[in-house]
C-alpha cells in the first residue's frame, strides 16, 4: 500500500512538471496568424565531416539519405508548429518552387565514428559535434534571414534507461540533426519576423 502511494505521488509530480513545461513550449494556436502564408523547403542537405583516421563506413551514402530526411521534416514541423508559416511545400530542387520563400539549409556532423565512441564516452567529448545553417530566400533569390546552430558532443543523449543502456549511433545522429534544424530554423524566422516588424 506504501509503495503504491509513493509511485502515485511522483506520477502526479511528473505531470505537474510536463503541464508547467508546456507553458514555456511556443506552439502555434489555432487562431494565430502565420508570419508567412506559404514557403517552399527545399530538401535540406547533410554534409558528413570527417574523424580523423576513420573511414567511411559502409552504408554511409544511404544513412545521409536518411538523415536529409529526418532534417527536411523537422525543418517543415518546425515552421508550422511555431506559427512561421501556414503552408508548406516539400520539394528537391530549387526550381521545383511554386511558394514566394525558399528555405534551404545544410546540417554538417560526423556519420561515421569509432567503434569506441558511443555511450557515455561519446557524451563526455569536448568541443563541436554538429552545425547547421538555414537560409530563407525570396523567389527573386534576394536573402530574407539565416539562422545558424551550434551543437556541442552533450547537446543529444548518447544514453537512456535506469541502467545507462547506449542508444544505437543511428539515432543519436538522427537526434542531433533534428535538433540542428530546428534551432537554425527558428532562428532563420525570428530574424526574418523582427525585419518584418520594422518594415
Amino acid at each position: 500500500m506504501k509503495r503504491s502511494v509513493i509511485v502515485s505521488w511522483h506520477v502526479l509530480v511528473f505531470a505537474a512538471f510536463c503541464l508547467l513545461l508546456g507553458a514555456f513550449v511556443p506552439v502555434a494556436s489555432a487562431d494565430q496568424k502565420p508570419l508567412y502564408v506559404r514557403i517552399t523547403v527545399i530538401r535540406l542537405m547533410v554534409e558528413a565531416q570527417p574523424f580523423e583516421g576513420v573511414p567511411n563506413r559502409l552504408d554511409q551514402a544511404d544513412l545521409i539519405g536518411k538523415l536529409e530526411e529526418e532534417a527536411t521534416k523537422q525543418a517543415s514541423r518546425t515552421l508550422t508548429e511555431h506559427g512561421f508559416v501556414g503552408t508548406v511545400e516539400l520539394v528537391g530542387k530549387v526550381a521545383e518552387a511554386q511558394s514566394p520563400l525558399v528555405l534551404t539549409g545544410t546540417v554538417r556532423l560526423p556519420v561515421s565514428l569509432p567503434v569506441n565512441v558511443y555511450g557515455f564516452d561519446a557524451y563526455e567529448r569536448r568541443g563541436q559535434f554538429a552545425t547547421s545553417t538555414v537560409i530563407v530566400k525570396r523567389r527573386d533569390g534576394t536573402v530574407l534571414a539565416t539562422g545558424e546552430s551550434r551543437l556541442t558532443w552533450k547537446a543529444c543523449w548518447w544514453e537512456t534507461g535506469r541502467g545507462h543502456h547506449n542508444l544505437p549511433v543511428d539515432d543519436v545522429l538522427a537526434d542531433f540533426v533534428r535538433k540542428a534544424t530546428d534551432q537554425a530554423t527558428r532562428k532563420a524566422f525570428q530574424q526574418a519576423s523582427a525585419k518584418t516588424a520594422h518594415g
